[in-house]
């Protein structure tokens, strides 16, 4: 838990052309709170999570990720988010196995085979994890993902759409991910029009 961490974002808009998407959107989250962010099919709420994690540049405003009261840099910016999106791509030629301890090789940690199975494990996700992700379901490949997620350890979370394309224990199951990473200090910001999802949020703001 890092009870540092912090985004603001501070009057971010986005234009795309004569299109205005979002405009003068701000908020304050910190660790151990969740944001929900809600609105119709087209409304932004994607382009604003791609905006947080620095992969989309707003036509105005900023976003700061805050840790130990100082600014992040870019490298450490990457360090703090992970991130679930319909938009993710894992190695489909790798076992979910394979695709955890490569993404933690990137953030420089070391994960053994049966490390990487205990986060499968926790997704419900069983010896699935050690099969070629070809041969996954999409709500596999969802749960996949946030396996993913569990082993950065990061503590800023971004989910666009967590509990799409889950079935009932899957959606639950996600559920309890929100949960556990709340109750662990960490900063959730939540695309999402699901009831259920919206519940965890702390705060929300709505897209129009």
């Amino acid at each position: 838990m890092d009870p540092t961490i912090s985004v603001e974002a501070v009057k971010l808009t986005k234009k795309y052309g004569a299109r205005m998407l979002f405009s003068d959107v701000s908020f304050l989250v910190k660790a151990g709170e969740c944001l929900g962010v809600t609105g119709h099919n087209g409304s932004g709420k994607s382009t604003l999570l791609k905006i947080i994690a620095g992969v989309v540049r707003p036509s105005s405003g900023s976003v700061k990720i805050r840790n130990g009261g100082l600014d992040a840099g870019e490298e450490e910016r990457l360090h703090c988010l992970g991130m679930v999106s319909p938009e993710m791509q894992m190695y489909d030629s790798l076992s979910g196995y394979e695709n955890i301890m490569l993404l933690a090789g990137s953030r420089g940690l070391t994960l053994t085979a049966a490390e990487a199975g205990s986060f499968c494990e926790r997704l419900g996700l069983g010896q699935k994890g050690t099969e070629l992700v070809k041969t996954y379901s999409t709500g596999m490949k969802q749960r996949l993902k946030f396996a993913l997620l569990l082993a950065t350890d990061a503590p800023v979370w971004l989910l666009d759409e967590p509990s799409s394309n889950l079935d009932r224990e899957g959606k639950k199951v996600i559920l309890a991910m929100l949960t556990y990473a709340l109750k662990q200090g960490k900063l959730i910001i939540l695309a999402t029009n699901d009831e259920a999802e919206v519940t965890y949020a702390h705060k929300t703001i709505a897209l129009s």
